[in-house]
């Protein structure tokens, strides 16, 4: 019997909008893949290719981002075809595959966005992330 998954929070992209502040609030947000977009377990088929589980409410929430004007960014260390078609199928603009350095990859993207980086804490699955950075919007 196949699970069905109902969201326990859905917020609509006004709130998200709210999220942005005056100017000085979210305005992007990067993910890793593995252990952030799946639960990090990774299926290998006979002839090699690999397979990962993707949560249907991870996309959900990706695309209510970007309809809440926040850009969804997707910086990963492992490039694999079905990372790539996940992005694709949630039509997601911005990703870095195959990256071993998340931080100094994600600093051209920052730069565009007129984000000035700064130090604070970062999530423990980011593990090659010596310096943890999150941005605020140049005024």
């Amino acid at each position: 019997m196949r699970e069905i998954t109902t969201p326990a929070l859905r917020f609509e992209p006004e709130l998200l909008l709210k999220a942005q502040g005056q100017g000085l609030g979210v305005k992007l947000a990067i993910f890793d893949v593995d252990g952030v977009l799946t639960d990090g377990r990774l299926f290998i088929g006979e002839g090699g290719e690999g397979f990962k589980a993707f949560h249907a409410l991870d996309g959900h929430g990706l695309k209510l981002l970007a309809q809440g004007g926040i850009l969804p960014v997707v910086i990963t260390g492992r490039d694999s075809p079905a990372v790539r078609r996940r992005v694709a199928d949630l039509g997601l603009t911005h990703a870095l595959f195959g990256v071993s350095d998340k931080l100094a990859a994600a600093q051209p993207l920052l730069d565009a966005q007129g984000i000035v980086s700064r130090t604070t804490p970062w999530p423990p699955s980011a593990s090659n992330a010596s310096t943890p950075k999150v941005g605020r919007r140049r005024a």
